[in-house]
């Protein structure tokens, strides 16, 4: 993959769609420039214990996705092409032998 520009820590405000006069205030991880568009990471620390506990916390991130997807387009007038969560692999350390 080589992106046409790569940005993070992008800091945004929008106006929350939801509630009319407040807003989202937030900062989005990774943002890169493929010929297909803007594609949004959002990094996540969470331990992945199983498939169905990984489905869960998606779920409950889906909002946050969201909004990145939404606040992206208020702020730059183009839609994302993708938001995705990555979640880091945890593995444990063996026992010496």
């Amino acid at each position: 993959m080589t992106a046409e520009d790569v940005r993070t820590e992008v800091p945004f405000t929008a106006p929350d769609p939801d509630n009319i006069g407040d807003v989202i205030i937030g900062r989005i991880d990774l943002a890169y420039l493929e010929a297909d568009g803007w594609h949004l990471v959002d990094f996540k620390t969470d331990r992945i214990k199983d498939e169905a506990h990984k489905e869960q916390l998606q779920r409950h991130y889906q909002p946050q996705l969201e909004a990145y997807l939404t606040c992206w387009d208020a702020l730059t007038g183009t839609p994302p092409a993708s938001a995705t969560l990555w979640f880091e692999v945890h593995e444990e350390a063996g026992s010496p032998a």
